[in-house]
């Protein structure tokens, strides 16, 4: 695949780490200490329960896999395995298995995308929000960000769909109270207030998807229902009738998006002729 605005060219995981066992060999054993978390990592919440029997593992079979670090001023900072180098530090190791490379700012966001995509290590928002800081700071295109994260670019637009729910209903999501799935149903509503009193509701009653996607149905359906009309005013009515006696034929007056109108019904020319001739006074 081409390679896109200096990024990865959407060569995976397989860029995160050379997949060779080569490269594997060439780990440093790193202090501990002198690494620190990448600030642009895109998973924010880490399960403590499931970091402590991360950390367990480790503790029995050692680390397998080495973290992937770049040289930064003071030491390093982490582009891949921040969940082992927490866990690692979690059972007081003072050194930890690394493979330091090269990566500038952009690839380094890629790669620790990438990474937790196949790991699938991000919730839905963490997901939508790593391919939009892509975007916003690296300016790429959707169809760009598809390439580096080997995905379709649809899906990168529907992962980014998310972003347009209220920001609660986006908690919702980083706590795993919904589904990416309850998600995109809840979209199909068309203001926010109705989106946030419907996800409360899949919530409380732990609505499947098919549930929720039904619900939205009957609520659209009921939002798109058209206004109620209101009556026309009581002289209308009057003046019509009053028109109508005077002309010796049928009067309406309607109003319609704030326009109002008079229709006069006629029969031929000479009937014409003859109506004009009363609202005149003069012959045609």
């Amino acid at each position: 695949m081409p390679k896109s605005k200096g990024g990865l060219g959407g060569r995976g995981l397989s860029a995160l780490y050379a997949a060779t066992s080569e490269e594997y060999g060439m780990s440093d054993e790193l202090p501990i200490d002198t690494i620190k978390p990448n600030p642009n990592q895109p998973r924010k919440n880490v399960d403590e329960d499931k970091l402590r029997e991360l950390a367990e593992s480790i503790k029995k079979s050692g680390l397998i896999e080495p973290i992937v670090v770049r040289t930064v001023k003071g030491g390093y900072e982490i582009i891949a395995g921040e969940r082992r180098w927490r866990a690692c530090k979690l059972n007081g190791d003072s050194t930890i298995k690394a493979i330091v490379r090269d990566a500038s700012d952009q690839e380094a966001m890629e790669l620790a995308l990438i990474e937790n995509l196949h790991r699938d290590d991000l919730n839905p928002i963490e997901e939508a929000r790593g391919y939009k800081q892509l975007i916003t700071e690296y300016k790429l295109k959707q169809s760009e960000v598809a390439v580096q994260v080997s995905k379709s670019r649809s899906a990168i637009a529907n992962a980014m769909r998310l972003l347009d729910l209220p920001e609660e209903i986006q908690e919702y999501l980083a706590e795993n109270k919904l589904s990416a799935g309850h998600a995109r149903a809840i979209l199909g509503l068309s203001n926010d207030e109705a989106r946030l009193a419907l996800a409360k509701k899949v919530i409380e009653n732990q609505l499947t998807v098919r549930e929720t996607e039904n619900l939205v149905r009957l609520t659209a359906s009921g939002q798109d229902e058209k206004p109620t009309r209101q009556p026309l005013p009581k002289n209308f009515k009057v003046m019509a009738k009053s028109l109508r006696q005077r002309l010796d034929t049928d009067v309406r007056v309607t109003s319609s998006k704030g326009k109002n109108k008079i229709v006069i019904a006629f029969k031929d020319e000479d009937d014409l002729d003859r109506i004009y001739s009363i609202l005149t006074g003069d012959a045609w």
